[in-house]
């Protein structure tokens, strides 16, 4: 249940310094930094040519949308507990949901990072596909391995 916990504290920190900013956006949750804040430094500068003034240039609030990922994912989590009954029942379902929230919340990102497909498919994004596939096949083996025990 910590881990959660500790990427939610993370990506806040995260929003303190700027870092793993969103793309621009005209939706109403959108963030923008002052001149003064560290995350005014690290926009795009393709997105600051294209914004006069590029201290209010509206992003997606990437950094939250995590923190609230993993906020819900520990109440999930949290409000389960007592239903797991196998090992690893936390950590896989932990690795699963985190894996699917971070592959979505990788569309919003505008930062500087790595692409296994250029501006599409980011490394992150590929990490998360292969977790989810990993995830989901032991779900299955383990579900048949249930169904045999039965008859």
């Amino acid at each position: 249940l910590a881990i959660p916990v500790g990427i939610w504290v993370g990506r806040m920190g995260c929003l303190c310094a700027g870092c793993c900013y969103g793309s621009p956006t005209s939706l109403f949750w959108a963030i923008s930094f002052e001149p003064y804040h560290l995350g005014s430094r690290t926009i795009l500068p393709q997105v600051l040519a294209a914004h006069s003034d590029w201290a209010s240039i509206p992003i997606h609030p990437t950094q939250w949308l995590e923190s609230l990922a993993n906020l819900g994912i520990f109440l999930f989590l949290f409000l389960t507990r007592k239903k797991s009954r196998q090992d690893g029942w936390f950590f896989g379902n932990w690795l699963f949901l985190y894996a699917l929230a971070r592959f979505g919340i990788e569309f919003l990102r505008a930062d500087q990072r790595s692409f296994l497909i250029k501006n599409f498919l980011s490394q992150a994004q590929g990490i998360s596909l292969v977790i989810i596939l990993i995830c989901c096949t032991t779900k299955v083996r383990q579900f048949r391995k249930d169904k045999l025990k039965l008859v």
